[in-house]
């Protein structure tokens, strides 16, 4: 909960919102987005990976971008990639350089943000959520992962989360 309430504090403080209806739109997002990611993380206790980050990262990639990364999306890769960082603390998405193999980012926060952007930038950006799940590869065509099945398996992982929201959206 402090978590939360520093993350949100920090980010009104540095916001370039104009208004207050905006910073309200910005709270709210920023508290579902971090509520669901709650409901699977909570499952995992051998994680690097908080749901306020999720949620810090969402925001910051969305007011810069204005593109809202599916939170389903960024959870299964996280649990696919590395169990939501248990394999790999500071990179839980497995994001890889072209010279020097897999990026070594100094918190968890900072690999989070990392593949936000990535994801705004090379595929958000010309490719839709639906599409990425058929065929995960970049606006350049260069895939994610080298598996052939990782389309496939992220699909059922997303599904599962959306159905576990839809559920958790119901039963409020």
């Amino acid at each position: 909960m402090i978590n939360t309430i520093l993350s949100l504090m920090v980010m009104l403080c540095l916001s370039s919102c104009k208004n207050n209806s905006e910073n309200v739109m910005l709270i709210k997002m920023h508290t579902d987005y971090k509520q669901k990611a709650d409901q699977i993380l909570i499952r995992y206790p051998k994680r690097s990976i908080e749901g306020y980050m999720l949620a810090d990262a969402y925001i910051e990639c969305y007011k810069e971008f204005n593109i809202k990364v599916p939170l389903e999306l960024a959870l299964a890769q996280a649990q696919l990639e590395t169990s939501f960082g248990r394999y790999n603390a500071n990179n839980p998405y497995n994001i890889r350089s072209k010279k020097h193999g897999y990026n070594l980012f100094k918190s968890p926060n900072e690999g989070i943000l990392k593949y936000y952007k990535l994801l705004c930038t090379d595929y958000l950006s010309c490719r839709t959520e639906k599409q990425l799940l058929l065929n995960f590869v970049n606006c350049s065509g260069k895939r994610y992962a080298e598996s052939k099945t990782y389309e496939k398996t992220l699909r059922g992982m997303v599904a599962g989360y959306k159905l576990k929201f839809s559920v958790y959206e119901d039963s409020n």
